[in-house]
């Protein structure tokens, strides 16, 4: 190609990385004809191993059924995107087999680093095989040694849900949780109970539901707390009147469940819900959701990681953001902008 374009290898470099010198209008456009007409094409692999970047970031999801994960890949696309880098995700399925196969998939592509999402975090794969990939945890169990994160405050959250129902009369407020043992569904537990204690309200065993994060998962656990059959009823107590529910997705299966019943929201239960995704918007009747900041999330977590990308002397970040409560008409409320 440098043969073609008249010009030596050290120019072609140049125009192709864009530097570190600078090229004449002329000679760029004879290096530019010669690219097209040979049809080349760089080897962002061959040039990390020469100590370069590939510009190619990996995001492992446990899936993109929960619309709050479709959202939250779509702005990290986007956010790499303007910034001269390529995404490829990799689904998990919660499973920790996928997730260190796609872990170390990525690391021996030479992707530049990883943004992931996982209850685990990438506690399951050792130091030695991310090698010098940095990693930034998105809404992580836990901090870890060496890994950046970006997550919300999920206490706070769940306690501002509760509060505005609780503004709304209501006494008997149950949860909707994620699944037990991590530290997320623990913290919008905490959210919950903190904010039921502090109003001298009920807050015990009996109106809490543990569930997948999915529409089966809301749909099964609200039968549970509102269903004739339920724990409530057994005890000769009646059921909540209203519901926080850790996902929107979930929420979708607390409405069919509700709708079978023959339970009318928010007549009969009011809802509130987290993650705040477009998709709640279109639920009938709309969800009130305390709406996580997705944009910031995904635009922190690709400054971190870029920054750690360009210098890996770069200190690990742990940034924690706050949401806002969107109105819909599941609370009572007259469904609003939020």
């Amino acid at each position: 190609m440098a043969r073609r374009a008249g010009v030596s290898p050290a120019v072609v470099s140049y125009v192709v990385n864009g530097g570190p010198r600078s090229v004449s209008a002329t000679t760029r456009s004879r290096v530019e004809e010669a690219i097209a007409t040979l049809d080349y094409r760089p080897n962002a692999v061959a040039s990390a191993l020469r100590g370069g970047t590939t510009k190619s970031v990996g995001l492992l999801l446990p899936g993109l059924v929960n619309p709050y994960f479709t959202e939250l890949a779509h702005e990290v696309e986007r956010e790499l995107f303007v910034r001269g880098n390529t995404l490829s995700i990799g689904m998990t399925d919660d499973d920790p087999v996928r997730e260190r196969a796609y872990i170390r998939s990525f690391v021996s592509r030479r992707f530049d680093g990883l943004l992931v999402v996982s209850p685990r975090g990438v506690g399951a794969v050792t130091e030695s095989q991310l090698g010098s990939t940095p990693v930034v945890l998105l809404d992580p169990s836990a901090e870890q040694p060496g890994c950046s994160s970006v997550h919300v405050n999920h206490t706070e959250g769940t306690a501002r849900a509760t509060e505005h129902l609780q503004g709304h009369g209501h006494t008997s407020i149950g949860v909707v949780a994620g699944p037990p043992a991590t530290q997320v569904t623990d913290q919008r537990i905490a959210g919950w109970r903190r904010q039921q204690q502090s109003a001298g309200l009920e807050h015990g065993f009996d109106l809490l539901a543990h569930a997948d994060f999915s529409s089966w998962g809301g749909l099964t656990a609200a039968r549970n707390l509102l269903g004739h059959h339920g724990r409530r009823d057994s005890r000769d107590r009646r059921p909540p009147t209203a519901l926080v529910v850790s996902s929107d997705v979930q929420a979708m299966g607390v409405l069919e469940a509700c709708r079978t019943l023959g339970l009318a929201v928010p007549g009969d239960v009011a809802l509130v819900s987290f993650d705040g995704t477009d998709a709640g918007r279109y639920a009938q009747p709309s969800l009130t959701s305390l709406r996580q900041p997705i944009r910031d999330i995904a635009s922190t977590a690709v400054t971190h990681l870029l920054q750690r990308v360009a210098s890996a002397d770069t200190p690990v970040r742990h940034t924690t953001l706050t949401g806002h409560l969107r109105i819909g008409g599941s609370c009572g409320c007259a469904p609003g902008p939020g």
